[in-house]
């Protein structure tokens, strides 16, 4: 899959983060959420080739079985949606396994928007797992807001589901979403590429409404958030070990205080919040403006760390900081609202595992 960039330099001095070459799952485990082993064209209990046979696959699959694309295929599944694995089920190819891209799912324009955008992919099922893939959709510009171009690939809405090791790019609203009907539990998105997801008002890589995502070992680029979420009580989310890159279209992490959502949903920026070894590259958008690395807009109400974070921002006179800095913390006193701010380094030229 081809970016609107090339990537930085800096990914090369972090093995294997984003998947693709040289990720192996089977050196990789996160034993408080759901973490699989690789899946081969081996392991397929149903292979398909096309948009109408990967839409009966998916239907058919019973539990615990992978229905498997191949990595030299592309899909154009612009007139499918709502495709809902059953609970285990495995969707997979073979992204970076043997140089392979992995296989493309192609959504293009509608020539007659008509009815508002579902999901690609509905998880709905426990357990259930996306794996080796490439989403690729249209808006790939910073686009002005237009409801139709409301795209997402994968949503989660089940617990225990994994997305890794996958590639999304121009999705309007967003790569992966968690919790759109209610909370769900053990989210784990990691070692993927979510690349030049961007439109004015959404445009993300993930986003949460409700529900507790692990956000790890991925790589943002040209984003308006890498993660965002709505604030609710029951949202919160962990962004560990990500390497988000040098252009954003908005701050890079987001945590909104809920009644900006919903007049009625409180004043919390959500349950939780941690942001843990992460790398920030962007400062600028793309008018030149500056931008914020971690924006949390309220207090969640368990608090949160913003811990051993690398920024290329300077350092901040304010602990809370503000608007274009590494962090704006929009409470009276962050040690008051139960975050810790610890051990982030800034004016980080080239970050490097540390």
């Amino acid at each position: 899959m081809e970016y609107s960039h090339p990537l930085p330099a800096a990914l090369s001095r972090f093995p294997a983060l984003g998947g693709g070459d040289g990720y192996d799952p089977d050196a990789f485990r996160e034993h408080e959420r759901p973490c699989g082993d690789r899946v081969t064209e081996a392991d397929a209990d149903r292979v398909v080739r096309d948009a109408g046979e990967l839409a009966a696959a998916v239907d058919a699959a019973g539990r615990d079985e992978v229905v498997w694309i191949p990595g030299d295929a592309t899909l154009d599944v612009t007139d499918l949606a709502g495709l809902e694995p059953a609970p285990g089920v495995t969707v997979a190819s073979d992204r970076g396994l043997d140089g392979s891209p992995g296989a493309r799912l192609l959504v293009r324009d509608p020539d007659e928007p008509n009815e508002r955008p579902r999901p690609l992919f509905r998880l709905a099922g426990d357990g259930s797992r996306v794996t080796g893939l490439c989403f690729e959709a249209p808006e790939t510009d910073f686009a002005e807001y237009v409801w139709w171009k409301e795209g997402t690939a994968v949503s989660v809405d089940a617990d225990d589901a994994e997305v890794d090791d996958c590639a999304f790019r121009g999705w309007g609203h967003a790569g992966v979403e968690v919790g759109r009907s209610g909370a769900v539990a053990r989210t784990h998105v990691h070692h993927n590429h979510f690349v030049d997801n961007a439109l004015r008002q959404l445009g993300y890589g993930v986003t949460v409404f409700h529900g507790d995502p692990l956000v790890q070992s991925n790589y943002f680029d040209d984003n308006r958030h890498a993660v965002a979420c709505d604030g609710f009580a029951d949202a919160a989310y962990v962004a560990r070990d990500n390497l988000c890159g040098p252009r954003a279209c908005g701050h890079v992490f987001d945590m909104h205080r809920a009644e900006e959502v919903s007049d009625d949903a409180g004043s919390q920026a959500g349950r939780r919040v941690d942001i843990v070894d992460n790398v920030v590259m962007a400062r600028t958008g793309p008018d030149g403006e500056p931008e914020t690395g971690i924006f949390v807009r309220g207090t969640p109400l368990e608090g949160g760390r913003i811990v051993g974070n690398q920024f290329a921002h300077p350092p901040m006179d304010d602990p809370r900081g503000g608007p274009g800095e590494a962090m704006a913390l929009a409470v009276d006193d962050v040690a008051a609202a139960g975050i810790r701010v610890a051990d982030n380094d800034f004016d980080v030229s080239e970050p490097a595992p540390r």
